[in-house]
């Protein structure tokens, strides 16, 4: 997947020299995703040089640095945790893709924590304009209240991160669009909003249709971008199994 990453190489005390040349592109059309995956790594490396990863405006952008610094191991899993992150999304978004358009069904969402990712994910796809109607990031809960229609008393109740307000929120995302299925999603991506009882990547994802409303509850692992990509894949598996 990272086919400009290479001409590395690791001597015996950890340290990082070689070549490596990113792509950026800034056409429209080109996959979001790796773009994002070389940007951070470019951004990543250009900050250990001291240097300033600002934006190129050419189509194209070659770094050569060496470097002295022992950073193989934070680097690696970065990386590693990034490619297995966009694998995985995109094998059940592309299901999800064929399914809705073959079944002649629509979709929903209305996200919290994950702040408009899973939308995002479920439109990257060309033709998605025929299933996808509405996507609401309902991130406060007065929005939650006014524009999906959440009782007050039930916020106040359970709590915005709770088992209650994502069912809610699927089926009230699927009443207001008129869709096939409805998406909820709130959570905990943290590092602040944790409770004795709610910790950092607790969420609820919940998908409902007009039979059945199905949620989970996520106990997840990792940083404030981990924990929404997470969430989001989570959501994505819990609607392919409605399918």
């Amino acid at each position: 997947a990272l086919s400009g990453f290479h001409e590395v190489s690791w001597n015996h005390d950890s340290t990082i020299k070689g070549s490596f040349p990113l792509l950026l592109r800034n056409s429209i059309d080109y996959n979001y995703r790796l773009w994002n995956i070389a940007r951070s790594v470019r951004r990543y490396l250009c900050g250990l040089a001291g240097l300033t990863a600002g934006r190129d405006s050419h189509p194209a952008l070659k770094i050569n640095l060496v470097f002295k610094y022992s950073i193989k191991t934070n680097l690696v899993k970065r990386l590693k945790k990034d490619i297995i992150c966009l694998k995985n999304m995109q094998n059940p978004a592309k299901k999800i893709h064929k399914a809705l358009i073959k079944n002649n069904k629509t979709i929903a969402v209305a996200e919290s924590c994950t702040g408009g990712l899973l939308s995002k994910i479920l439109t990257d796809n060309s033709g998605s304009s025929k299933y996808f109607l509405l996507g609401v990031a309902a991130y406060n809960n007065r929005v939650k209240i006014k524009t999906l229609g959440i009782p007050r008393r039930l916020i106040k109740k359970r709590g915005a991160v709770s088992k209650d307000v994502a069912r809610k929120m699927a089926e009230s995302i699927r009443r207001i669009a008129k869709a096939d299925f409805g998406i909820g999603i709130t959570g905990i991506a943290g590092p602040s909003g944790e409770t004795p009882y709610k910790p950092v990547g607790t969420v609820f994802i919940a998908a409902a249709n007009n039979k059945e409303t199905i949620c989970k509850k996520l106990l997840l692992r990792g940083n404030r971008s981990s924990v929404r990509k997470q969430a989001a894949f989570n959501s994505l598996e819990l609607l392919k199994s409605f399918l």
